[in-house]
Parts: structure tokens; sequence; C-alpha cells
């Protein structure tokens, strides 16, 4: 039987909050800040073990649980090395499309044309992903 993620009690939450490291927290989630991520990798590549890691941020390992630290450590590091980098809090996932306006009034230099690139790149995949849901409706709707 597969256990349930743990959750944080009132009590837990109180005692994670006031650890400077911390961003926010719910009672499904740790966010710590910049500075730890940065302290996490840090002491990652100093080949310090997980409990040791936490341990150095000043919270108590026990409380987080071997897998939300095993996680959060994987994911730092896939943070620290995606395209944006390490930053403050969680990523927002979702692109912003460019309006008319703001083509129109990009300058012809390299940039720009990175920019544009970058807008082509992202309406070709959401088009693929449109076509990807469309079959699969049509495929459900003829029975398949």
């Amino acid at each position: 039987m597969k256990m349930g993620r743990k959750r944080f009690t009132a009590e837990e939450i109180k005692e994670l909050e006031v650890n400077p490291y911390t961003l926010n927290i719910t009672e499904n989630r740790l966010t710590i800040t910049l500075a730890a991520k940065e302290k996490v990798l840090e002491l990652y590549e100093a080949h310090k073990t997980r409990r040791q890691i936490v341990a150095a941020l000043g919270y108590d390992f026990d409380l987080l649980g071997e897998e939300r630290v095993k996680n959060m450590i994987r994911g730092i590091r896939r943070e620290a090395e995606s395209a944006s980098g390490l930053h403050e809090g969680y990523a927002r996932t979702g692109r912003k499309r460019m309006s008319k306006e703001e083509i129109k009034e990009l300058e012809c230099d390299p940039a720009s044309y990175a920019k544009l690139k970058n807008e082509v790149i992202y309406l070709r995949e959401e088009v693929e992903f449109l076509k990807k849901i469309s079959q699969q409706v049509i495929s459900v709707k003829r029975g398949k």
C-alpha cells in the first residue's frame, strides 16, 4: 500500500516559519529562499549527506522526511541546470505570448530575433499539443 504525502501540522508549520531560509510554508509544501537553494547546492557539491544539508539549513530532517528532502535536493539541482537557473520560489511554467503590439515594437537586433524565435517555437509546440488533444477527443467519440 502506497503512503500519502506527509502533511505538516499547525505546530510544525509554526516551527518551520521561524527559519530564515523558509520563504513560504503550507501544510503540503515548504518553499525555501534563493539563499537556501544556493547553500544546498554548495553543500551537495561538497559531498555532504542529505541529513547534513538539512541540518546546515536549520531544519529537522525527520520533520521534513526522507522523500521530501530527496526530492527537494533533486529539484534544486535541476533548477540550477535549467536555462533560467536558480530563482526565488517556484518558477512559473506557463509562458506569456507576445501581443501584436509587442511584436511590432521589436527592434531589428539579435535579441529581438531570439524573442521571435522562442515565440514561434512555443506556438508550434502549442499547435502540436492541440492536434494531439483533438485526435484523442475524436478517437474517444468514435469509440476507439
